[in-house]
């Protein structure tokens, strides 16, 4: 009879053990995910600090109110946005790739 009982509680004791080793490995799994997209970020964030300092630049520069005179308004808008859109494109597009990289797994 107690030999019987010792092999009810290991029985049961092996399977949480054993569940318990399939939840470690979930968590890994997703730690894993999780640090794949995290490491998008630093690109990102570089391409829209280089596109904000390029923004910067351009309306510094002398030549925007030349461009605002010879084309009009509209012209000098296009120009001084031309860097942030270039940025949120960037941003997108890279984000877009982590997650289809991420869902193809």
């Amino acid at each position: 009879y107690f030999l019987a009982l010792s092999e009810g509680v290991l029985a049961r004791a092996t399977d949480a053990v054993a569940l318990k080793a399939r939840s470690a490995a979930v968590c890994d799994t997703y730690a894993n995910q999780g640090s794949r997209n995290a490491a998008i970020l630093p690109f990102t964030s570089a391409l829209s600090a280089f596109c904000a300092a390029a923004t910067a630049a351009i309306v510094e520069l002398p030549f925007l109110h030349t461009i605002s005179t010879a084309y009009g308004p509209l012209s000098e808008v296009l120009v001084v946005s031309f860097f942030p859109m270039l940025s949120l494109a960037f941003a997108a597009a890279a984000v877009s790739k982590a997650r289809c990289e991420v869902d193809a797994e």
